[in-house]
This record gives C-alpha cells, structure tokens and sequence, in this order.
C-alpha cells in the first residue's frame, strides 16, 4: 500500500487510517471505511470488531503520518493507565483500546512495507544519515518514506549481524540516489554523520544535481556548507516537513 502525504491538504483521502484535523473527534486516528450523505463514515477501530462510527466532513480529516499513530499512541497509553486519568468510565477505556487496537495494526503494516523490498526492487533508495540520539526520528522518517515509493536505507534495518558496518555504510551511500541528513545538535558533533553526507555532497558536486537534503529537526548550527541550501523544516510540524521533503523527492524522481 503507497501512503501519498502530499495529498493531505485535499479534501479527500484514501480509505484506510486517517487523522481527524478538527472538531469533536480532533487529534484521535480513524478508520475511513465509506461515504455517506457527503461524509466521511470513519471507525475509530478495526470495522470487524468496533461497530461505534461517526460521520466527519472530509475537511477534517487528512493522511495519517507516523508520527501521528505514535503521538496518538502515547496519548492512549497514559489515558488508559491505572495509575492516570481516573475520570475515564469503562466503556470510555474499551473505546480507546479498540483505537489502540487500530494504531499497532497500522503501525506494523506500515513497518513491514517500508521494508520490504526485492531483487527487482525500482524504489529510489535513499539514505538516512542521522545521529544514534536522534535515531527514534530517523525510524519514523524511514518508515514514512517506504510508504511513499520510496527505498529508505536505515542502518538497523540494512546491517545484519557480522556485516562490516563500515563497509555496508559506504556501499549504502554509494548506492543511493539522495542522502537525508537529520540536523541536530548531536548529529552536527558526530564526525560519522559528518563524513556520511559529506561524502555524498562531493559527489553532488561531481553529478551537478542534488544528492544532499538536509532536514533540520532541531536548531542547531548547520555546517558551512550545507547553509546555502534550503532544508526541509521538522522542528514545529513532523507533518510540513514530511510535505516538503517529500515534494523534493518527487521532484527528483521526476525530473
């Protein structure tokens, strides 16, 4: 399944997992199964198991991001936590563990189409160079990418136990067609972030077209030269900057 986020300031989605922008239901992750008089019919669970559904105007719903289904994740967790809110009634609780329900499936079945991948695999594959402190955002970034046609190279998913990792790095760069470098204060200290990017701006420089794209998820001092370039901005919105980094590589794939 191919998620298309540079949709989401439509009016319609895809059927499947959605995020709900505004109104009563803000903020929590659906399931939009139907259309009815106009609206979107969305389940806030598995429609094989949850039978409570409400009707949204598709204004107000949007493609889901990772990023979304774990905040919404964490939000569920502490709510339905004994020790937590104890204004939640018990049908409150099912309500949110059928929800929970939702997001875990959707979370697996976006993990195992990010990587999967074959001998005749066509993805552009891209890499993601990033600090190890900054390797949660990195996971979430990967995962929305392979859903969106692209081939992400994630050291964790790509380096099997007694590979060199020196070597699978440098054959991932070299094989790559772009390189993500995640900005942060701890990837602008690590000298392997550093030498992994550098390495594809030299050959940026070779190629005469861009094989660098910085993606800036924390202020920090961005290195000499990577300042002329415009980044991809993470650090208000994971949605924006997943918008925009996206249309650069659609761009590229394109061109």
């Amino acid at each position: 399944m191919s998620f298309n986020f540079a949709k989401m300031t439509m009016s319609r989605v895809n059927y499947g997992p959605v995020t709900v922008l505004a109104g009563p239901y803000k903020g929590r992750i659906a399931y939009f199964d139907n259309d009815e008089d106009g609206q979107a019919v969305c389940y806030f669970g598995s429609i094989l198991m949850h039978e409570y559904y409400a009707y949204i105007d598709y204004c107000d719903i949007g493609a889901v991001t990772t990023a979304d289904l774990f905040r919404r994740k964490d939000e569920i967790m502490t709510a339905i936590f004994p020790f937590q809110d104890q204004t939640l009634h018990g049908d409150e609780k099912i309500d949110l563990l059928y929800e929970l329900l939702l997001i875990d499936g959707s979370l697996i079945e976006r993990i195992e189409a990010a990587k999967l991948s074959s001998p005749g695999d066509h993805r552009q594959q891209i890499f993601i160079s990033h600090s190890s402190k900054d390797a949660h955002m990195a996971w979430q970034l990967s995962v929305d990418l392979g859903n969106s046609g692209f081939r992400p190279w994630l050291d964790e998913w790509e380096i099997d136990v007694g590979e060199s990792i020196p070597a699978a790095i440098n054959q991932g760069i070299g094989d790559c067609e772009a390189l993500i470098v995640l900005l942060s204060p701890a990837a602008v200290e690590s000298g392997w972030v550093e030498r992994e990017w550098q390495a594809k701006y030299w050959d940026e420089a070779q190629a005469k077209s861009v094989k660098v794209l910085p993606a800036l998820i924390e202020s920090c001092e961005v290195p000499s030269l990577l300042r002329p370039k415009k980044y991809a901005d993470f650090r208000d919105s994971y949605d924006h900057g997943l918008t925009c980094l996206l249309k650069a590589l659609n761009r590229r794939r394109n061109a």
